[in-house]
Parts: structure tokens; C-alpha cells; sequence
């Protein structure tokens, strides 16, 4: 279970990198003609706060924060479960109760929620 916890995190951190060098991208402002108006809607919305990048950013947060969320769960499992025959007494309740976080992160995930 540690060694699954271990590769969620690695999962996590080139997401999170990820989010964070969009979140330091200036918005697109490609000028004030037609075309380069509707680009700039569908990239980042009419003032900036919606479109592709915001979304993208939403998505990014949330499956990073669902990985590291899985990471917590099984490493909380983990120390309460050290060996295969403690493994095999664990309840759905438990694994459920673990994974909870992580559940939720992932259903907000293009739900815009």
C-alpha cells in the first residue's frame, strides 16, 4: 500500500506543476478585431475569469488535490493494516472512508463544480 501511496504522489506533483504554470500565464489579449475577440472568449472569457484556461485550472486542481487525496487514504490505511492478513480483515467501510476525500475531488472534476 506504501509503495501505491508513493506513485499517487508522484502523480500529483507534474499536475500540480502543471496548474501552477497556467495559473502564472497571462491572459490571452490577441487585439481588437473580430476574430481575435472570440479567441480571447473561448481562451480565458470576456473578462478573463472564464473559457479553457480557467477550466483547465479547475480540472488540474482537482485531480491533483483527488491524487494526493488517494495518497492520504491508502497511507492512513496503511498504518492501520501492516500486514497481509490485517489487509484481508479490512471493511468496504474502511477503504471507503479512506478514499472519501479523494471521491468527491474527483466527481467535482468537469462538473465545474
Amino acid at each position: 500500500m506504501e509503495l501505491f501511496a508513493s506513485n499517487m504522489e508522484k502523480l500529483a506533483e507534474p499536475v500540480k506543476q502543471a496548474y501552477k504554470k497556467l495559473a502564472e500565464l497571462e491572459r490571452t489579449n490577441p487585439g481588437a478585431f473580430y476574430d481575435a475577440y472570440m479567441l480571447r472568449q473561448v481562451a480565458c472569457g470576456a473578462n478573463g475569469d472564464t473559457g479553457l484556461q480557467n477550466t483547465y485550472l479547475k480540472i488540474l486542481h482537482d485531480l491533483g488535490q483527488g491524487l494526493t487525496d488517494i495518497s492520504s487514504g491508502v497511507r492512513q490505511l496503511s498504518s492501520k493494516y501492516t500486514t497481509v492478513e490485517e489487509e484481508s480483515k479490512m471493511t468496504a467501510e474502511d477503504l471507503s472512508n479512506a478514499m472519501n476525500s479523494a471521491q468527491s475531488d474527483f466527481t467535482k472534476i468537469g462538473s465545474g463544480g
